[in-house]
């Protein structure tokens, strides 16, 4: 199961999020996701780096700016994505 945590918003389930892109709710128009290190740790690998994307929302640009950790788990010769934890970065 897939869940969400925005830092302004509740927390949204799998079957919310699908829905919503189903129904363009929201449209990532541009989005850059690279990874700054990836520290593996037996079977896992944790990936940070910083995320960026333009987003409409319900009809509104919306800029996203994060940082992120993302962790993945060996199985069975396969990578699994497991969590991800965005950070919204604020310039004051």
């Amino acid at each position: 199961m897939i869940s969400s945590t925005p830092t302004q918003r509740p927390i949204s389930t799998t079957s919310r999020y699908l829905h919503k892109v189903g129904s363009r709710y929201f449209t990532y128009l541009e989005i850059a996701h690279p990874a700054d290190r990836i520290l593996l740790v037996d079977s896992a690998a944790l990936v940070t780096g910083r995320m960026t994307a333009k987003v409409l929302v319900a009809g509104t640009i919306v800029h996203v700016d994060n940082r992120y950790l993302a962790v993945w788990v060996r199985e069975r010769s396969a990578w699994k994505f497991i969590a991800y934890q965005p950070t919204p970065i604020i310039i004051r």
